[in-house]
């Protein structure tokens, strides 16, 4: 008893060790209660191994003991061991049909083996001991989406909720399928449910903002991003998100300060800085974008898409100040090592390079080498839309071409006008 008060929350381990120890060595003839002292030895256990050796004693002690069983069966799944446990969890709930634990385990267990029939009829059995329970029916559900059954998941999760209509997890489960199903009406009503019965709960927030945003109802997802960093401002992660939704909204300004205030508290996180970076580019501050790209190769010097955007940026830059040949051709290398001199794009950004320091022999064979790429490209792709966009890279190929041909460098800026939302024309932005 020392043992077990002693182990509770706030207790002393040492002590509830101490105990049980001599528990153990005391109770040597009787041998349940020497089971029940070696299972609360186990869970004070911090060595696998040494937890394993316990409850195989337990069970020695005492085979009927439940919990033993039932402990080394949840041991086995940490262990990866699928074959044991399903052993040990199907003899508990062969004495205990409706333990919970053990049937949600067992149910792991054998979806990680893909048993998935017998899977679920274990789910159906405890349907059919707790048909009013909602549990059984978002096991099931669960079940079914593994298999990417989502109709039959959603027809599950849905009688879970004429069974117990406030189950926020159902709920939530099944707007995540019809998210799945891209059925976005079905999908946002069920998540205006759970925000009826939890106003503000921040899962379910996430999930309409992530809805918003796939329908393109960018200023919807922007709000609800701006109301979770009202809670929580010092989540990156919704600040990261909250850029990208703004530049997906074309309004890169707003993009660039929720980037900026990440970088605040990670300077040289080279992911954000590249979004920076490109950001910056897409507005023409070419300066800019090239400080956050070389701060950015520190992070990732052999990622090929900073390489190239970099070395274009160097090559095509209108700005004298900011080009710089020499550079940009290394780099384009680099990036064309990469992609073994298979990105037609990448090998347009070598040839630039060299177009910018005046070998324009050089910038024709590769520009031309990208043209031909591209060619192929299209003439292998059979989606009707990809064989459009990749006919419109062609043209800007084929225009190089020609530039370098009459011994012309490629000059190019990107100038994305601001989207402003008239909403926020009066807004201060948070701080960080």
């Amino acid at each position: 008893m020392l043992a077990r008060l002693s182990s509770l929350p706030g207790g002393d381990d040492k002590q509830a060790k101490k105990a049980v120890d001599i528990a153990v060595e005391a109770l040597a003839e009787d041998r349940k209660a020497l089971a029940e002292a070696l299972v609360i030895r186990a869970g004070l256990r911090s060595d696998a191994q040494q937890r394993l050796a316990d409850l195989n004693a337990a069970l020695e002690a005492d085979p009927a003991s439940p919990q033993a069983r039932q402990l080394r069966g949840l041991h086995y799944i940490r262990e990866k061991k699928f074959e044991e446990a399903i052993q040990d969890l199907t003899q508990v709930l062969e004495r205990d049909g409706n333990n919970l634990t053990a049937l949600q385990t067992l149910t792991q267990a054998l979806v990680q083996l893909g048993k998935f029939d017998e899977a679920k009829a274990q789910i159906d059995k405890l349907i059919e001991r707790n048909p009013k329970s909602p549990l059984g029916y978002r096991m099931r559900a669960a079940l079914a989406a593994e298999q990417k059954q989502l109709d039959q998941a959603i027809k599950d999760l849905t009688q879970a909720l004429e069974v117990e209509p406030r189950d926020i997890g159902s709920w939530l489960a099944r707007a995540q399928l019809y998210q799945q199903k891209e059925d976005y009406k079905s999908a946002r009503r069920d998540i205006e449910e759970v925000l009826d019965l939890r106003p503000g709960l921040v899962i379910a927030v996430e999930l309409r903002a992530q809805i918003a945003a796939a329908q393109e109802r960018y200023q919807d997802a922007i709000d609800d991003l701006k109301e979770l960093i009202k809670h929580a401002p010092g989540n990156d992660q919704y600040r990261l998100q909250l850029g990208l939704l703004y530049a997906e909204d074309k309004r890169p300004r707003k993009a660039i300060e929720e980037y900026s205030k990440v970088l605040q508290r990670q300077s040289d996180n080279w992911r954000i800085l590249q979004l920076r970076g490109n950001t910056f580019l897409n507005i023409g501050e070419h300066k800019k974008a090239v400080v956050d790209f070389e701060a950015a190769l520190k992070g990732a010097p052999d990622d090929d898409g900073l390489l190239n955007n970099l070395a274009w940026l160097l090559a095509t830059s209108p700005d004298d100040a900011v080009r710089n040949g020499k550079r940009s051709v290394e780099l384009g290398r680099r990036a064309c090592e990469a992609t073994e001199f298979k990105a037609p794009h990448i090998l347009s950004t070598y040839a630039a390079g060299f177009a910018e320091l005046g070998d324009f022999e050089n910038a024709k064979k590769w520009s031309a080498k990208a043209v031909d790429l591209e060619e192929k490209e299209i003439e292998a792709e059979e989606d009707a839309d990809v064989r459009d966009a990749l006919s419109e890279q062609l043209k800007q190929l084929k225009n190089e071409l020609e530039s370098y041909r009459q011994k012309k460098p490629w000059r190019e800026r990107q100038e994305v006008e601001e989207d402003t939302d008239p909403s926020e024309s009066t807004e201060t932005s948070q701080d960080a």
